[in-house]
């Protein structure tokens, strides 16, 4: 894994963007802190980047980032946010995620139904959160 550390401040977008996606393998926690920090200053597209890592992660840090995420933000990054509780299995979003099923936009609205079924006893084959990561 790559480490966030060295991400220049002068670096154009899509040198953060590849940053951001070289440095977000599950499991690896030593960019939590530069991850959480990039949602406050980061484009739109590169912030979506961020949220997958996120949930990719799987730290009990994320939940209340994520859940603060899911309420604040509007647009097509709640999907990913949606995708991202539902492959952690935060339970605490699911009020939020049945509004969501609703969104007028398709990719959110979807992204809500797939995380609620993730809580649900069984899922249909195929429909596992490792088969489903987004990048």
């Amino acid at each position: 894994m790559e480490s966030l550390e060295h991400l220049a401040a002068d670096a154009t977008e899509e040198e953060r963007r590849h940053a951001i996606l070289e440095a977000s393998p599950a499991g690896d926690r030593r960019n939590l802190p530069t991850f959480i920090a990039l949602l406050e200053t980061e484009t739109p597209a590169n912030r979506r980047h961020v949220v997958r890592a996120l949930g990719n992660l799987g730290a009990a840090e994320v939940t209340p980032v994520l859940l603060r995420l899911l309420h604040q933000e509007d647009g097509i990054i709640l999907g990913d946010v949606a995708r991202a509780v539902g492959r952690l299995g935060i339970v605490e979003a699911r009020p939020r995620l049945e509004v969501l099923k609703g969104h007028p936009v398709a990719w959110v609205a979807d992204s809500a139904a797939w995380a609620l079924r993730q809580a649900s006893p069984v899922s249909p084959p195929g429909d596992s959160p490792g088969s489903q990561r987004i990048h």
